[in-house]
Parts: C-alpha cells; sequence; structure tokens
C-alpha cells in the first residue's frame, strides 16, 4: 500500500513539475512570437535564401517567411546555452532551471535582435 502511494505521489510532483515547464516554454515561445510578428518590420533578408524566386514576388509570403524563421531561429539557438548547461551539469531533461536558462537567452536575443532594428 505504501509503495503504490509513494509512487503515485511521485507521479503527480512529476506531472507538476512537467506542468511547469510547460508554462516556461509558453513564456519563450510568447517572446520568440511577439519578437518574429514584429521583427518584419526590417528588410526581409532571410526568406530570400530558401524560398523558391517565383515566390519572391508575393510581400505576404515573404512578411510570413520571415516572421517563421526568426521565431523558429530565436527559439532554436535560444535552446543551445540551455542544453548546454542541462548536459554540463547533468540536470534532467525539461528540468526548470534548464527552462529558466532557456527562456532568459531567448528573451537576451529578442532584446539583441530588438536592438539591432532600430
Amino acid at each position: 500500500m505504501d509503495a503504490h502511494r509513494h509512487r503515485v505521489t511521485g507521479t503527480r510532483e512529476t506531472a507538476k513539475s512537467d506542468m511547469e515547464s510547460h508554462h516556461f516554454f509558453f513564456i519563450l515561445s510568447a517572446i520568440a512570437l511577439f519578437t518574429a510578428a514584429l521583427a518584419p518590420l526590417g528588410p526581409p533578408i532571410l526568406p530570400l535564401m530558401v524560398m523558391p524566386e517565383f515566390l519572391w514576388g508575393s510581400l505576404r509570403v515573404m512578411m510570413f517567411m520571415n516572421t517563421l524563421l526568426i521565431g523558429i531561429g530565436l527559439v532554436l539557438v535560444g535552446g543551445v546555452p540551455a542544453a548546454l548547461y542541462e548536459r554540463a551539469f547533468g540536470r534532467p531533461r525539461g528540468d526548470d532551471i534548464t527552462m529558466i536558462v532557456w527562456t532568459v537567452s531567448v528573451a537576451l536575443l529578442s532584446l539583441g535582435l530588438w536592438q539591432a532594428l532600430d
């Protein structure tokens, strides 16, 4: 009976930790989305490198691709310091501290992007 209770409690704690990690991921995704949505006000250079030539004339498609590439790039590049931290200190995958490192790195990258656009 006690072993069953311990297993259930451990599961609840894990679920609570996973839920908190989802909150951090939501925050970093919102930062990346907000930055990417307003970043197309700058020059849309990124889509020209990856889009086929017949789509270059469509401004909507270019702005969408610019937003998509900036948002995904922020999340991916921001995850590098978090992954390095996770590996260096042997933290479990999706740990709260790792998610905080990921969120802060995305916020710093966004801040750098905003300063570059000004």
